[in-house]
């Protein structure tokens, strides 16, 4: 099993909570849609698993032409042998969607859709810079599912300055009113180079206190399960059969081929990432050179990998996995760290699983980096 990720560098507005690679200037969209597909061709014998996920992020992959992004998708099926039940997600945003476009991706073979809502309330759409309104929400998720999609998941944003639990679980309510399949749920992390970063620094903006998003973060589960959905990764909700195949297989340390400006990649033993850098990006592969730099994973840096991925999931990290690839002594290492955070209830034990809690996802980054080795 393996995975193919296309980077689209493309916004049609800077968000100023985001710091993803990506440009506004979009004179180049249709001369780097012509090298996504050459960086394809040059990279067509990376993976030799069979693709079963292939996922169109960004940026925003709906700046591009429904021609230009059918052609990159029958791009990868032609190079790369597939299973006979891909899953095919494309992002998009709201704005961008109507009756047409859904239609559009949908017969050209994109069978999941991800649409970057973030919130149904418009103070919160203003503050973030986004481009659409509440009611473009709402349609987005309608004309997808009359033109036929089966499997639509929604991006939502909780932890903004100045929205309170109530907002965030109106916020809630109203996904799971629409009958989605998946919900991507982040609290929000203020990061340098943004808009919101410098807000911050210059005292115009000011964090929500983390008791306030650790409530919302035990809103979201509870109005979630009541509705059916499984709490399976930090961030993420589904209903029973929708679980996103492509992030998963990043959690489970399956192979993927990452094409586009700062796409990574990873085949089992290292790492690679391109240049985040789209007129550098260009002129390489247009040179048939791949513009990117790799590491081979260290016995270390594959275990601090195997702990991050596994403690993000609700299925946990699994002891004999880590007995099995790196030894007991590694094993032994993650029960004496795991044993504070057992006693003080962010963590269970479940036989050879470790498992965080409600209060332990929240506090994950924290309690991953303690497991980290150097």
């Amino acid at each position: 099993m393996a995975g193919v990720y296309i980077h689209i560098p493309f916004c049609r507005q800077l968000c100023h909570y985001c710091d993803f690679h990506k440009t506004i200037s979009l004179a180049r969209t249709g001369r780097m849609a012509d090298c996504l597909k050459r960086e394809l061709i040059l990279r067509r014998e990376y993976l030799s698993q069979t693709v079963e996920t292939i996922y169109f992020g960004g940026g925003t992959p709906t700046v591009l032409a429904s021609g230009q992004l059918e052609d990159l998708l029958h791009t990868v099926q032609e190079l790369f042998t597939g299973s006979g039940n891909q899953e095919i997600t494309v992002e998009a945003n709201p704005d961008d969607l109507d009756p047409n476009m859904c239609e559009t991706l949908l017969k050209a073979g994109f069978n999941r859709i991800s649409i970057g809502i973030q919130s149904f309330q418009e103070a919160d759409l203003t503050l973030m810079n986004r481009r659409h309104t509440a009611e473009q929400s709402i349609r987005s998720v309608q004309d997808a599912q009359n033109a036929g999609y089966e499997n639509i998941s929604v991006d939502l944003m909780y932890g903004l300055p100045g929205m309170t639990t109530d907002t965030w679980k109106r916020n809630v309510e109203t996904a799971l009113s629409l009958n989605v399949q998946h919900i991507s749920a982040y609290y929000l992390t203020i990061e340098k180079g943004t808009m919101f970063y410098r807000w911050k620094k210059q005292g115009r903006l000011r964090e929500q206190d983390e008791a306030e998003g650790f409530e919302q973060f035990r809103v979201l589960n509870r109005v979630a399960a009541a509705a059916g959905f499984q709490h399976y990764e930090i961030s993420n909700y589904a209903l029973p059969g929708y679980r996103s195949g492509h992030n998963s297989a990043y959690w489970k340390g399956i192979p993927y081929l990452g094409i586009g400006p700062s796409a990574h990649s990873f085949n089992g033993k290292e790492r690679q990432w391109n240049i985040s850098h789209n007129a550098r990006y260009l002129r390489a592969i247009e040179e048939g050179v791949i513009p990117a730099e790799k590491e081979k994973l260290s016995r270390i840096m594959q275990f601090n990998e195997t702990v991050m991925t596994g403690l993000r999931t609700s299925d946990g990290l699994d002891l004999e996995e880590i007995s099995g690839k790196f030894g007991t002594d590694l094993r032994e290492y993650c029960l004496n760290v795991a044993e504070k955070y057992i006693r003080n209830g962010w963590m269970i034990r479940d036989h050879e699983k470790l498992i965080l809690t409600e209060e332990g996802m929240f506090l994950s980054d924290t309690i991953i980096c303690d497991f980290f080795r150097e």
